[in-house]
């Protein structure tokens, strides 16, 4: 009987076949994953999926034009050099929402969101609850978080308390930093309210450190508060 010679898996032969075998798979492969891509550049581009233009909903003081031309700069190029940041399944919603909340301080609350080929912002701005001016001096508004927003104009002084103070405990303040807790401007705007509300306009309020204030009324010369709840 005539024995079936039988080849060592191991030989160069059947080396060679399995090598030449997982060549022609990468390939095949790679040419699948390179045709994906081009899939995905051109598919992404399509006009029916991009986003035209740009709308802004709720600013008052901040100008839409701005707003719009920034978050539509967040939509130039593309992920990796293949998929378009302009498609409406693909733009960067958190990237525009944090870059705008850094850009523009004034904004307290940002939504992005996509509607019929349109991005809508929709922004709530800060409200401003006083002045505060550093030593040089520049002054800012804040809000009741104690966040400096915005360069505050000359007439703000005679309409909004103004405060100094809390360098030294915050280091160099500006615009997009706190100078004071909500806990503790909250305690000072209820007790500036009782003083209003007895004639006692406040005109200033120097923060000495982050317990004491000191309060300037047209009748009063100085009154001290406690931020701990004391007077």
């Amino acid at each position: 009987m005539n024995q079936v010679r039988k080849t060592p898996l191991h030989s160069p032969r059947v080396v060679k076949k399995i090598r030449k075998r997982r060549m022609i798979i990468l390939g095949i492969l790679f040419v699948l994953f390179c045709l994906f891509c081009v899939f995905l550049y051109f598919a992404t581009r399509l006009s029916g999926v991009s986003i035209k233009a740009v709308q802004v909903f709720g600013a008052e003081t901040l100008k839409e034009e701005e707003i719009s031309a920034f978050a539509d700069k967040k939509l130039f190029g593309s992920y990796f050099f293949i998929i378009n940041k302009r498609n409406i399944f693909t733009y960067p919603k958190n990237q525009i929402e944090q870059a705008l909340l850094v850009e523009f301080p004034r904004i307290k609350e940002v939504k992005v969101s996509e509607e019929a080929k349109t991005l809508k912002v929709e922004l709530v701005e800060r409200d401003p609850a006083g002045v505060w001016c550093s030593k040089e001096p520049k002054c800012f508004f804040f809000d009741m978080e104690g966040f400096l927003y915005g360069d505050s104009p000359e007439f703000s002084g005679s309409v909004y308390s103004v405060y100094r103070g809390g360098e030294n405990e915050f280091g160099d303040l500006g615009i997009g930093k706190k100078f004071l807790d909500t806990e503790r401007l909250g305690i000072l705007d209820e007790f500036k309210k009782i003083l209003e509300g007895s004639s006692l306009y406040i005109s200033e309020i120097i923060v000495t450190d982050l317990r004491e204030v000191n309060l300037t009324s047209v009748k009063s010369p100085k009154i001290i508060i406690d931020l701990t709840g004391n007077l």
